[in-house]
């Protein structure tokens, strides 16, 4: 609830998609008066997929709550789920930013990785992660031959210390894991664009730290 105070009391993003439904559980997200209060501020609160690709091009603000908690593991989704995908919800997001003539900033994170590595459960991040993949070819499909936009991929840490090792095509890999916490083990950033040689600013040996 914390989080929703600052979005609708503070930041006002354009844009918000994920969990939250108060319907589902949601209410440590948004309470029933914070949605009251998105509606006033004119947000478009939306709860499922068909609602989702219905909001119309310009429009200004949207809130899309489309579970509860969290939203559902690919690995455990029926094909009767009316969940948007964590690609669709960024190709949604994408096409009601772009027309903003200052540009704009967007912040896709793929949360259920860190969940599933939480319960040492490879086959959920495996999911997890093939969707992420899915959904950094929608950024870069939307990307095309632009030259004004800037892309930064990473993560904030790494968790469960997981070594995996493939067992071939359509198979799930083996894992072992060293822990169900956080680690400190580096993780990458890959950034290609309009000002990504400015990383390397930040950059010791090829190392930076997460908190610049």
């Amino acid at each position: 609830i914390a989080i929703g105070k600052d979005f609708l009391n503070s930041s006002s993003p354009n844009v918000i998609f994920g969990a939250g439904d108060l319907a589902r559980g949601g209410s440590g997200y948004f309470s029933s008066s914070q949605v009251t209060l998105a509606q006033s501020l004119g947000y478009q609160v939306v709860y499922d997929f068909p609602q989702m690709t219905a909001i119309p091009a310009g429009t200004a603000r949207s809130l899309g709550l489309f579970n509860g908690g969290q939203l559902t593991s690919e690995y455990d989704r029926s094909p009767a789920s009316t969940e948007p995908h964590l690609s669709q919800m960024t190709s949604k997001a994408l096409g009601l930013l772009e027309g903003d003539p200052d540009g704009f900033f967007l912040m896709v994170e793929s949360g259920l990785i860190d969940w599933s590595a939480h319960s040492n459960d490879i086959r959920r991040v495996t999911a997890e992660s093939v969707e992420f993949h899915n959904t950094f070819q929608t950024v870069m499909a939307w990307l095309g031959t632009r030259t004004d936009t800037l892309v930064i991929l990473t993560a904030d840490h790494e968790t469960g210390g997981l070594l995996a090792t493939s067992q071939g095509a359509g198979n799930y890999p083996s894992a072992t894991w060293s822990t169900t916490g956080h680690t400190g083990a580096n993780v990458p950033v890959y950034a290609l664009g309009a000002g990504a040689g400015l990383l390397g600013y930040y950059m010791k040996s090829g190392v930076a730290d997460n908190t610049d």
